[in-house]
């Protein structure tokens, strides 16, 4: 996350097969605009109070989502036991049992480091009303060239 506020101060592209992208992609968190609204104000500190508040939650969410989509692949890839013997679809069973329970406890951990931040909804809005009060404290002139921007992109 570090690296990305770092390439969003600077301006940097960031190629799309970096692991920056992988890192953004792989997370249902809004780490990419939690970052630039962190960075917007430079030298603030911002971002740094930003990572520092959700990085827990934002390593649960990541590591929960990269294991639940290859368990969910295991558990798809068992289910073509068609050519199977009969000890092995049990094992197949065993197997996908202790998957669907592992996604359970991962479920579970993620809901409880949740309830620690408050919940996702609180690190939207808390994001919300963030880019909200850096949005009004800027000069009009400033506000003026963005609305001339969104306009010029909406068409």
């Amino acid at each position: 996350m570090r690296s990305i506020a770092e390439k969003i101060t600077t301006r940097t592209a960031i190629p799309n097969n970096s692991t920056e992208v992988g890192f953004v992609n792989q997370t249902t968190e809004p780490v990419y605009k939690m970052l630039s609204i962190g960075t917007s104000i430079p030298g603030s500190g911002l971002a740094d109070s930003l990572i520092a508040q959700y990085r827990d939650v934002i390593a649960a969410d990541y590591a929960y989502v990269f294991l639940e989509r290859n368990l969910r692949l295991g558990m798809a890839a068992l289910d073509k036991n068609y050519t199977l013997q009969q000890s092995q679809r049990e094992q197949a069973n065993q197997v996908r049992q202790r998957a669907q329970a592992m996604l359970t406890q991962l479920s579970q951990e993620k809901n409880l480091l949740y309830q620690k931040v408050g919940s996702f909804r609180a690190v939207s809005n808390h994001l919300e009303q963030l880019e909200r009060q850096l949005r009004s404290s800027m000069p009009q002139h400033v506000m003026d060239m963005l609305g001339q921007q969104a306009a010029y992109l909406s068409q």
